[in-house]
C-alpha cells in the first residue's frame, strides 16, 4: 500500500496467546519503517470495535488490518460488507482458519507484510440466519466445544484440546432434518458444518477440497462413531483425507436448511451463537475484498 493511504488496525489482546509487547514494538517499527498513516484500536471486553470501524469508514480509511482469530476477523470483516474497503488479515489467533486458508504465514513478523500486498481478492462469506461467516460454521459436537471453550480463561490450542478430550466422551448427538434443492434427509450426526473455507484451523481440514470464491458452500457431516474411532477420525481431519472417511458426507449448496429438536447452540467461525431450531445457510459471491501474498 502506497505511504499516502490511512490504515487502520483492529487489535484483539485475548486472541490466542495474546499480543505481546514484543509483537507490538515490532508492528510499530514496520508501520515508522514503511512511513504508513495508521490508527490502532485495542478490543476490550466492553468495548467492541464497530463504532471505531464506522468512524474510521467515514474518514476515509479503506484498508482494515485485524491482528486475531477467526472470530475477530468475523467481527471486523461484517462490518465492511458493502463497503469500499478491503480487509488484511495478520493471523494472532487459536485456530486462523481461515489466513491458513488463504495462506497468510502464521509468523507474525512475516504476515504483518501483508499489509504492503498491494493483491486484492474477492472471496464469497456465508450466511447463517442473517449472521455472516467467513470460514466455517456449523451444529453439533464443534459447536459445543466452541460454547465449552468461550468460557475459559485461558486460550489457546492446547485449552483447545483440552475442551475437545473432556467433553467427547458424554456428548449426546442429535438428530437432523437437512433440506436443499428438491433433496430433504434426516441423519444423526456428531456434526454438520458449513464450510467456505476448507478447514476449521491448526490444518484440522474438513472440507479440503474447498474454495472461498466459487459460490459454493460445501454442506460437511461427519456421522456418530464409537470412541476407538475417534484417533482415525482425528487423523482422517488432518491429513485431508476426511473425504474418504465411511463416516462423512458432503455436497456442494447455495443454500440449505438444517432443523433440529429445538433451539441450541451453533458456532460461527469458531464462536458460539444460540440459535433457534431452525437454521438457514446460504452464500454471498465474492461479497469481501481480502489482502492475500503476493505470488512466489
Amino acid at each position: 500500500m502506497s505511504s499516502d493511504k490511512h490504515i487502520s488496525i483492529i487489535i484483539n489482546p485475548y486472541s490466542g496467546s495474546g499480543f505481546s509487547k514484543r509483537k507490538y514494538a515490532l508492528l510499530k517499527r514496520k508501520l515508522d519503517e514503511w512511513k504508513l498513516n495508521s490508527k490502532l484500536h485495542f478490543i476490550r471486553k466492553s468495548n467492541s470495535p464497530y463504532e471505531f470501524i464506522e468512524s474510521e469508514l467515514k474518514t476515509g480509511s479503506k484498508l482494515f488490518v485485524v491482528i486475531g482469530g477467526d472470530g475477530t476477523v468475523n467481527s471486523v470483516a461484517k462490518s465492511l460488507l458493502g463497503k469500499e474497503a478491503v480487509l488484511a488479515i495478520i493471523p494472532n489467533g487459536s485456530g486462523n482458519g481461515l489466513a491458513r486458508h488463504l495462506h497468510i504465514s502464521r509468523n507474525f513478523s512475516r504476515s504483518v507484510s501483508i499489509i504492503r500486498s498491494c493483491k486484492i481478492a474477492a472471496i464469497d462469506y456465508g450466511v447463517v440466519n442473517d449472521h455472516p461467516f467467513f470460514c466455517t460454521s456449523g451444529v453439533g459436537f464443534d459447536a459445543h466445544v466452541s460454547h465449552i471453550f468461550s468460557k475459559k480463561r485461558k486460550r489457546g490450542f492446547l485449552t483447545y484440546l483440552k475442551v475437545i478430550l473432556a467433553e467427547f466422551p458424554g456428548y449426546k448427538k442429535e438428530k437432523y432434518q437437512i433440506s436443499f434443492e428438491d433433496k430433504q434427509f434426516t441423519v444423526r450426526a456428531f456434526l454438520i458444518t458449513m464450510a467456505n473455507a476448507s478447514q476449521f484451523g491448526n490444518n484440522a481440514f474438513i472440507s479440503p477440497a474447498a474454495k472461498i470464491d466459487d459460490g459454493f458452500l460445501d454442506l460437511c457431516i461427519i456421522r456418530p462413531f464409537p470412541v476407538y474411532y475417534a484417533p482415525i477420525l482425528g487423523l482422517e481431519v488432518l491429513t485431508k483425507r476426511i473425504t474418504s472417511s465411511k463416516l462423512y458426507n458432503s455436497a456442494r449448496v447455495t443454500e440449505v436448511t438444517i432443523q433440529r429438536n429445538g433451539p441450541g447452540w451453533a458456532h460461527i467461525d469458531g464462536d458460539p451463537v444460540f440459535l433457534p431450531s431452525k437454521i438457514k445457510y446460504k452464500i454471498v459471491a465474492k461479497g469481501l475484498k481480502v489482502l492475500v501474498p503476493e505470488a512466489k
